[in-house]
């Protein structure tokens, strides 16, 4: 989450008439993340969230999100839930982007994970892979694999100005995944964003899974990759072997890992790394320097890529 777009409160006032919601409101921004413009909303006594999507959101389609949250409320996943105008629409234009409404959910995420986190963590996301099966017309990734190379391209000038051994890198990584990328794994409904910073926990369980902007059709091991890359430890001691078995235990609780996907990980822990990398990059040379956002380090994922080349088994 992040703020780019200023929200006018006059414009709010209109854009929040038709999903129920009457003044007076309270909009706090707020500054975590880097995606979207988010602000907390306080209306009638009830606290929501307002997105409006910004950058490679833009793309994304807000019915099939709203859809997707709806299908896994109603499977007792601890999502948002999403509020709807009175003709039925998930979201409206508000300050020419578009916006959506959605509760608050109670909790704080962990900055630091412990292996008791990622236990809970790996049964979550086992569970939300379980529970979009039956699912139809999800989406395909708009930032899977394939895309990853055309995304480079517009702003490798800009890196390679920066940065010649960075370039370098993610070029040789791109070589490497376009011939050793899997098929014909496992796939399904996946978060593609299962980060500690999208999952809330209260008194010692879960209480929201966050942020699923990404959500889309993908392998279910590439969304497993995603989040141990993002759970299990800082770049100097990733992968934490004792966080890793732990979240691999507590999703195998729910789901089992096919042996197919079990070979595959270590290519699509490259594929993670390689895709945050490239993101971070371009979001650390492009983001306007008076947007309210915490530009995350791409050197984290670039360190986690060399360390990922050199894994040659599963993290268990």
């Amino acid at each position: 989450m992040a703020v780019f777009t200023r929200v006018d409160e006059f414009a709010f006032e209109e854009f929040a008439a038709p999903f129920g919601l009457e003044p007076p409101y309270k909009l706090c921004p707020i500054i975590e993340g880097i995606e979207n413009t988010n602000y907390r909303v306080t209306a009638g006594g009830n606290q929501y969230v307002l997105t409006l999507l910004e950058g490679r959101s833009r793309e994304f389609n807000t019915e099939n999100l709203a859809r997707i949250l709806e299908h896994l409320l109603a499977r007792k996943l601890p999502v948002p839930q999403p509020l709807r105008t009175q003709d039925g629409s998930s979201s409206k234009r508000l300050m020419e982007r578009q916006a959506m409404l959605v509760l608050w959910l109670s909790g704080r995420p962990v900055s630091h994970p412990n292996e008791k986190h990622c236990k809970l963590a790996g049964q979550v996301l086992a569970r939300l892979h379980v529970a979009g099966q039956g699912l139809e017309n999800i989406g395909e990734n708009l930032f899977g694999a394939g895309s990853w190379r055309d995304y480079f391209e517009t702003f490798r000038e800009r890196l390679e100005m920066e940065s010649t051994s960075a370039s370098r890198t993610v070029t040789e990584e791109l070589d490497f995944l376009d011939m050793n990328w899997p098929s014909d794994l496992p796939s399904g409904l996946v978060h593609a964003d299962f980060f500690p910073d999208n999952l809330l926990f209260e008194n010692g369980a879960v209480s929201g899974l966050l942020d699923f902007y990404y959500a889309c059709e993908d392998f279910f091991a590439y969304d497993l990759a995603i989040a141990l890359t993002a759970w299990c430890g800082q770049p100097e001691e990733w992968p934490h072997r004792a966080l890793a078995h732990s979240f691999l235990g507590g999703y195998e609780s729910a789901r089992s890992i096919k042996a197919s996907e079990r070979r595959a990980l270590p290519i699509l822990l490259r594929g993670a790394c390689l895709r945050f990398a490239l993101t971070r990059l371009h979001d650390w040379i492009a983001t306007p320097k008076n947007a309210m956002v915490k530009k995350k380090n791409p050197m984290e994922y670039m360190l986690k890529l060399e360390t990922a080349k050199n894994l040659d088994g599963p993290l268990q």
